[in-house]
């Protein structure tokens, strides 16, 4: 059992479809030849039963005097009726022996002539050989009397012998065959197992670029294929993701450390007796490390964003949070004019949570104050649909060219870096975003052009009261 457990994959294939093949040949095997075997000697039987019936027949048309004396006077007629390896007896009614003919048949032991009323059969072994024994009664006129065949089974038993080694080899053909066949088979279906320890190995060596070659049967083998690549695609895209994650957070927060550093290495040569010097290190010192404290959070918030998880009952009424969160906003920035517009301006509730829904919405108008240049005005629709919920933010700002689009939802992507870094941007108010509201199934999406403004598209599940 321990060598069993011990073989491979495409052996243990082998053996058993092997052995599953011999155990149906040999039950198909010992039917077949147990059928085969009563056919013939059903066949032996009906030839003895032929014989039989021929003598009476043949006696019967015959003169209905002196039977006896005829049947015993002319033994050239049973010799015409007996077959090779038998032997035809007739008694009388007492049971004397009356006729005997022998063809090639030399009982071992005599069997005592006997009388019978009705056919009899004997089948018995002797000397190693099988006979069998047709005892049937015979009345001819006055004459009553028994008619006696027996027979050796070697025509049956050579046939019998013969279907046996046939079988025999067969079988042991049937064995090998399934074996070879057991072999490429398992072969060709262990071929993709194979191909995939390969894939894995090469892998763990190489990196995360190999991939399993596509198959096309679309059985098992192809779906497991299908989602290892998948799976791989995923790991790939996560740990490039995160690798560039940590670079730019490295290159981001270079910069202000970098400050710090300057300012703090001006302070200690002159700074201590120069006040001007003094202030303005203290000053830049506070800006960089306001500015480091954002980019933390930030990225503490795209973290949370990427492993938030979806509760079945947050909800939000859209139009009463967006008012409050545009009413604040507008506090915060007076020389914007913010305009929220509703389709509907009943109870909207969408499937997602106010902090979430708040979040998603400041980083909206923040992105709209910060790259909108003369004309300050935000524009904030919502939509009411049959299965989501429409929000649309619009400014009138600097835009965005149209190669630059498919990037802005990127980690730290900014179009016009300089004029972020100035405004306080870190890139990644997008990024979090797009994150947020994946997670509630939602969508995000950007026009822009470029001079004309920017309108950001965000659609949620719609909340049916």
């Amino acid at each position: 059992m321990n060598r069993y457990k011990q073989l491979s994959l495409r052996w243990k294939l082998v053996l058993i479809s092997s052995l599953l093949i011999f155990v149906a040949f040999f039950l198909f095997t010992i039917s077949q030849y147990h059928l085969v075997s009563k056919w013939l000697y059903r066949e032996e039987q009906e030839s003895m039963s032929h014989t039989y019936k021929e003598i009476k027949s043949y006696y019967a048309a015959g003169k209905k005097k002196d039977v006896q004396a005829e049947i015993t006077r002319n033994k050239g007629v049973l010799e015409n009726f007996n077959q090779e390896h038998q032997r035809i007896r007739i008694m009388d009614e007492d049971g004397r022996k009356i006729a005997d003919v022998n063809n090639q048949f030399t009982p071992v032991i005599e069997v005592p002539a006997s009388s019978e009323k009705k056919q009899t059969w004997q089948k018995y072994e002797e000397d190693n050989r099988e006979i069998v024994s047709l005892k049937g009664p015979i009345t001819i006129g006055d004459f009553r009397g028994t008619v006696e065949i027996t027979r050796e089974l070697n025509r049956f038993n050579r046939m019998t012998e013969a279907l046996f080694v046939m079988m025999t080899f067969f079988g042991i053909g049937a064995i090998i065959v399934s074996a070879i066949l057991g072999m490429v088979i398992s072969k060709q279906l262990l071929q993709p197992v194979k191909e995939l320890s390969e894939t894995m190995r090469g892998i763990k060596q190489k990196g995360f670029q190999q991939r399993m070659k596509p198959a096309r049967s679309g059985d098992e083998i192809t779906e497991l294929t299908n989602i290892f690549n998948e799976m791989m695609d995923d790991i790939e895209s996560s740990f490039t993701q995160q690798k560039q994650f940590v670079e730019d957070a490295s290159h981001e927060l270079r910069t202000p450390i970098a400050v710090l550093e300057g300012h703090l290495r001006l302070l200690k040569r002159w700074g201590k007796n120069d006040p001007t010097i003094l202030e303005e290190s203290l000053d830049a010192a506070l800006s960089e490390t306001a500015r480091l404290k954002h980019l933390v959070v930030e990225l503490l918030e795209l973290s949370r964003a990427e492993q938030t998880r979806t509760p079945k009952e947050e909800m939000v009424d859209i139009f009463e949070v967006s008012e409050q969160v545009v009413q604040r906003f507008a506090t915060i920035h007076p020389r914007f004019f913010i305009h929220l517009e509703a389709q509907d301006q009943g109870t909207i509730f969408a499937a997602i949570s106010e902090h979430h829904y708040t979040q998603l919405l400041l980083i909206l108008l923040d992105n709209a104050v910060k790259y909108t240049s003369d004309h300050r005005e935000i524009e904030v629709h919502l939509f009411k649909g049959t299965y989501d919920v429409r929000v649309e933010v619009k400014d009138y700002g600097v835009g965005i060219p149209a190669d630059e689009i498919a990037h802005v939802f990127q980690r730290f992507y900014r179009v016009d870096k300089a004029r972020s870094r100035e405004l306080g941007g870190s890139g990644l108010g997008l990024a979090i975003a797009k994150r947020l509201i994946e997670r509630y199934e939602g969508t995000i999406e950007l026009k822009s052009e470029e001079g004309r403004g920017t309108t950001v598209i965000l659609t949620l599940p719609l909340l049916i009261q």
